[in-house]
């Protein structure tokens, strides 16, 4: 193989990283930091983990059982995790909030969050699920948001003077502005984080081998190199990854049971997917599968901003 085949498995796994960083995190500072932050966070995490599992380490039993012992602890840390990064969000949440009270400055709307946390692509999907409701036009005014001051910087004022509010409809979407919490402000930029803490830690720093003149495969899985596998496990997970954590925070930010319930689900789910990988030939079903549960991750997400749409 050649320095083009380690770059392309480089990309393969940290591709829609970075497409998501250069098309919306790159433009922010702040969620340059937020994504900086969150992807030592969760470095740290796994390297704790791994050095608690390092004496356990190589497991000599052929049993799958034990492999599986590896996995729901390790699976059950990483969402434990999950838990405190989301109070560390918290607090960080009433800091801003607070000082754009002191500043006067007007809280982002929940499509403003919806396109930092999911970029210009998605949001004119959303768009298009907002206006298929019922005096969407008139609650949002997104033709009138973009040509006042853009999407992410609307003055409330500007807003309800070109669309001639009534006094109560006024109130209605002052409250409406100040209520909203900004909750899916930091929630891509800390899953995407959380991704590319797993694609670093499980692919590229298996990747050093690539970049010389042949490639590596294994006994169990000859069809398909070892490095490829790698590459495409890591892209799932920081898919899944990505948007889970707008999931859990969304859960979280409710108490929306099924949302709290969906993403330690199909963290497990997709991490024990990775078992079949030790059957012969494994690899050929369980990298789909893999993918398949990326899709799953995906589509949960974006019905669940259609239904946030709907409900605000």
């Amino acid at each position: 193989m050649t320095v083009a085949a380690g770059i392309g498995y480089a990309l393969i796994a940290l591709g829609p990283a970075l497409s998501i960083f250069v098309s919306v995190i790159a433009k922010k500072p702040f969620l340059v930091l937020t994504l900086l932050s969150s992807t030592l966070f969760w470095l740290v995490s796994l390297i704790l983990l791994s050095a608690a599992w390092r004496a356990f380490l190589p497991i000599k039993s052929s049993a799958l059982w034990a492999y599986v012992i590896v996995i729901v602890t390790s699976v059950s840390f990483q969402e434990g995790v999950r838990l405190v990064f989301w109070k560390l969000y918290k607090k960080l949440e009433e800091m801003l909030n607070a000082f754009a009270d002191r500043t006067s400055k007007p809280r982002l709307f929940l499509t403003d969050k919806m396109q930092i946390g999911l970029g210009p692509k998605w949001m004119r999907k959303v768009e298009g699920c907002i206006r298929a409701l019922p005096g969407s036009d008139v609650l949002y005014g997104l033709n009138t948001v973009r040509s006042v001051q853009g999407l992410l910087h609307r003055h409330l004022d500007a807003l309800l003077n070109r669309q001639e509010f009534p006094h109560h409809g006024r109130m209605w979407a002052k409250k409406l502005v100040h209520e909203t919490k900004i909750r899916l402000l930091f929630c891509a930029a800390g899953g995407l984080g959380h991704g590319v803490a797993h694609a670093v830690f499980f692919c590229l720093s298996l990747l050093t081998p690539a970049f010389g003149g042949a490639t590596y495969y294994v006994e169990r899985c000859s069809h398909m190199p070892f490095f490829l596998i790698s590459a495409v496990i890591s892209l799932a997970f920081l898919l899944i990854h990505t948007f889970s954590m707008v999931i859990a925070f969304n859960g979280y930010a409710e108490s929306r049971k099924s949302d709290q319930f969906f993403v330690p689900v199909i963290h497990m789910v997709a991490a024990i997917m990775t078992l079949i990988n030790l059957a012969p030939g494994g690899c050929a079903i369980g990298v789909p599968l893999l993918c398949i549960s990326a899709a799953v991750t995906l589509q949960y997400c974006w019905m669940m901003v259609c239904r946030r749409l709907r409900e605000n």
